[in-house]
C-alpha cells in the first residue's frame, strides 16, 4: 500500500506528538528511580568523607526524582510506534482503493460491450466493483466471489484476470474539490454462459439494474463522464 501525504499534514501530524515521539519507555523511567534509590544507600553506606556521602546522596535523590517523573510521564502520555504510524495513515490522501472488473460477454461478438450496474445514490452507472482488499491474492479471491455472489455468475463460467493498476487524482466532493488520489486494480472477467435473461441491452440481476455498454456509449454519456471518466479510460487503455 503506497500512502500519499502532503508534507505539510505530514509536518503537522509529527509536531502534534513532538513530545511524546522521543519518551522513553516507562521501565526506562522505572529503572533510573531504583538505581537512584540505590545510589542513596551506597553512598551512605560507603567509606566515603560525610561531605562525599552527602554529595551522593544528593545525587542519588536527584536521579530518583529524575526517573519517577520520566516513569509517570511515559505513562502519561504513552505513544507508541503503532499510534504514530496509524495517526500518519489518517493524512493519507488516497480517497478510494477499488479493484473494478470489465465483464465481456464471451458468448457473441459484442465483447466490446461491459457490464455496468446503476448506482441510485451517485445516479450513474459503474463497473462492478469493490473495495481492494491488502493482499493481492486475498483481493482476486475476493473479486471473484463478489462477481460471483452479486451478479450470480457461477465461478465455472467466467476467468478472472488482473490486467492493469493505476492512480487517478481528481477533486473530491467531500472535500470541498481538493484533489484526491484513488488507487484501482482492473480485473477483467470474460464470461462463457450468460443467461437469456442478459441477453438483452438491460435487465435486472436480484436488485440490481444491469445494463450492456460500449466504451464509446460510456464516454458519450455526460453522466458517467463527470462521475467515472478515469475509470473508463483505463478500460479502454487497458483492454
Amino acid at each position: 500500500m503506497i500512502l500519499r501525504i502532503d508534507e505539510a499534514d505530514l509536518r503537522a501530524e509529527l509536531y502534534a506528538h513532538q513530545g511524546q515521539i522521543n519518551t522513553r519507555p516507562w521501565y526506562d523511567g522505572f529503572a533510573d528511580a531504583v538505581a537512584g534509590i540505590f545510589y542513596v544507600f551506597t553512598a551512605f553506606a560507603s567509606g566515603f568523607s560525610t561531605c562525599l556521602q552527602v554529595v551522593a546522596a544528593v545525587i542519588g535523590i536527584i536521579f530518583t526524582f529524575y526517573g519517577i517523573r520520566k516513569w509517570v510521564e511515559a505513562i502519561k502520555h504513552r505513544y507508541t510506534v503503532e499510534q504514530l504510524y496509524e495517526g500518519i495513515k489518517n493524512v493519507d490522501r488516497t480517497e478510494i482503493r477499488s479493484s473494478i472488473i470489465a465483464v465481456r460477454d464471451a458468448t457473441v461478438a459484442y465483447s466490446n460491450r461491459y457490464l455496468l450496474y446503476y448506482d441510485q445514490g451517485w445516479d450513474c452507472w459503474f463497473f462492478p466493483n469493490h473495495k481492494t482488499a491488502d493482499l493481492a491474492t486475498s483481493d482476486k479471491r475476493q473479486m471473484s466471489a463478489y462477481l460471483s455472489n452479486q451478479f450470480e455468475i457461477p465461478d465455472s463460467d467466467f476467468e478472472l484476470k488482473l490486467v492493469s493498476e493505476r492512480d487517478s487524482k481528481k477533486p473530491s466532493t467531500e472535500h470541498g474539490g481538493e484533489e484526491r488520489y484513488y488507487e484501482y486494480h482492473l480485473y477483467v472477467a470474460n464470461v462463457t454462459s450468460i443467461p437469456v435473461a442478459w441477453k438483452s441491452d438491460s435487465f435486472q440481476v436480484g436488485a440490481k439494474r444491469c445494463r450492456w455498454m460500449s466504451i464509446d456509449e460510456m464516454l458519450n454519456d455526460s453522466r458517467i463522464n463527470e462521475v467515472n471518466h478515469d475509470v473508463v479510460a483505463m478500460v479502454r487503455d487497458s483492454l
